[in-house]
């Protein structure tokens, strides 16, 4: 009698798909990442789209950046308000021109360790320009 065989199932996810703009990625991780530290309970797979990375990935890049100088606190400070707050700097308004530049330098910088790490597409530049 033949014995039947059995082969385990890949215990690795299949990649998500990542994010278009250095933007998305960082808006949805700042958000995930408070939703979290707030309690909730996300799991893998439950969304409309699958995303690659974890809000983790995007955030600890920032930090690694912050921690060898490459992202200055002005910079950093600006990407979290402007995520917590969901609103990025109006280039209208004077007093947030400041803010709008230090949001377009962090992103550029953040762009190239994201592209690596596949969790944002190549050639995702000119979206936070």
């Amino acid at each position: 009698m033949a014995r039947t065989r059995f082969s385990p199932r890949p215990t690795e996810e299949p990649p998500g798909e990542p994010f278009p703009t250095v933007e998305e990625a960082w808006l949805w991780a700042v958000e995930r990442y408070d939703s979290t530290l707030a309690g909730a309970r996300a799991r893998a797979g439950r969304g409309v789209v699958q995303r690659a990375g974890d809000p983790r990935d995007v955030v600890n890049v920032a930090a690694r950046l912050l921690r060898t100088g490459a992202l200055t606190r002005d910079q950093a400070a600006v990407l979290f308000q402007c995520a917590r707050n969901k609103r990025l700097p109006d280039p209208r308004v004077p007093e947030e021109r400041a803010q709008l530049r230090a949001w377009r330098a962090a992103l550029a910088r953040l762009e190239p360790p994201l592209v690596a790490k596949g969790l944002v597409s190549a050639g995702s530049g000119g979206a936070h320009e």
